[in-house]
C-alpha cells in the first residue's frame, strides 16, 4: 500500500484591498464673502456708456467722386435790337454755337418795354433760318419758329411777350449756315400795343430836389419925391453964388 499524503497548509486569510491615494492639489483660494444690500440703501446703476459718433455717410457709389459744378458759360452776343421796325443782318458762317442746333448762330438782346405781340421775319435770308426767344442770358426758351407759308424755308416767329428783358438766337436747321435779315415788327402791325424799348440798364437816380427859396419881406423905400422930409432944391440965387 502507497504511503498516505502529507496534509496541505492551511490557506492565508486574504489580505484587504488597498484604495488608490488620490494625488496633492493646491488649496483653493479663498472665496470672496457675498455682499448683501441692505434694504436701506437703494441699488445704485451703473454710469452710461458715452453715445457713439455717428460715422460719415458713404459717397455713392464709394468708387465715384461726384463731379464738381459746372462754370457758368460766357454769353457771346453779336449785338442789340433797340426799336421796332428795325432791320439787321448778318453772316452765321463759323460763328460760334452757344445753344440750339449743330449750326454758328448770331445772338441778340432786346428788351420789351410793353407787353404785346412782336414778329421776327427772317424773309429775304440765305439759308433755312431758326429763330428762338429766351429770357435774358438764355435761362429759358419762351418762343420758337422755323420755317413760314410766305417765305418757306425762313422762318416767322409771332411771339406774345411780356415786359423784360429778352435774347433773340438766329440760327440754320441744322449745320445750315449763311446770311440772313432779320426785320422786327410791333405795334406797326398789331394794335396790341406792344413796344420795344431801349436796352435795360441802370436808371440813373433822379437829381435831388432844389432847396426852396424863402420868400422874406422886406420894407420898400419910398422916392425922395414922395417923402415928407425930402430936401428942397437949391435957389438959384444960391447956386450963382457958389459959382
Amino acid at each position: 500500500p502507497s504511503p498516505p499524503s502529507p496534509p496541505s497548509p492551511p490557506l492565508a486569510p486574504p489580505s484587504p484591498l488597498r484604495s488608490p491615494v488620490p494625488p496633492m492639489l493646491p488649496p483653493s483660494p479663498p472665496s470672496s464673502p457675498l455682499v448683501v444690500p441692505s434694504p436701506s440703501s437703494p441699488a445704485v446703476p451703473p454710469p452710461p456708456s458715452p453715445p457713439t459718433p455717428p460715422s460719415p455717410p458713404m459717397p455713392w457709389p464709394p468708387s465715384l467722386a461726384s463731379p464738381p459744378p459746372a462754370a457758368p458759360q460766357r454769353l457771346f452776343r453779336t449785338g442789340s435790337i433797340r426799336s421796332c421796325g428795325e432791320t439787321v443782318r448778318g453772316d452765321t458762317t463759323k460763328a460760334a454755337r452757344q445753344t440750339g442746333t449743330p449750326a454758328g448762330e448770331h445772338i441778340y438782346a432786346f428788351t420789351v418795354a410793353a407787353a404785346g405781340t412782336i414778329v421776327f421775319d427772317t424773309c429775304g435770308s440765305g439759308l433755312d433760318t431758326v429763330v428762338s426767344v429766351f429770357t435774358s442770358g438764355l435761362a429759358k426758351k419762351v418762343a420758337q419758329g422755323d420755317d413760314s407759308i410766305a417765305c418757306g424755308k425762313q422762318a416767322i416767329l409771332t411771339a406774345s411777350l411780356d415786359a423784360g428783358a429778352y435774347d433773340l438766337v438766329v440760327e440754320g436747321y441744322y449745320k445750315s449756315e449763311g446770311t440772313y435779315t432779320l426785320t422786327v415788327g410791333c405795334s406797326n402791325l398789331y394794335s396790341d400795343g406792344a413796344r420795344i424799348g431801349p436796352l435795360s440798364s441802370p436808371a440813373a437816380p433822379p437829381p435831388p430836389p432844389a432847396p426852396a427859396r424863402r420868400w422874406r419881406a422886406t420894407a420898400s423905400r419910398a422916392s425922395p419925391s414922395a417923402s415928407p422930409r425930402a430936401r428942397a432944391s437949391p435957389s438959384p440965387c444960391r447956386a450963382r453964388g457958389r459959382a
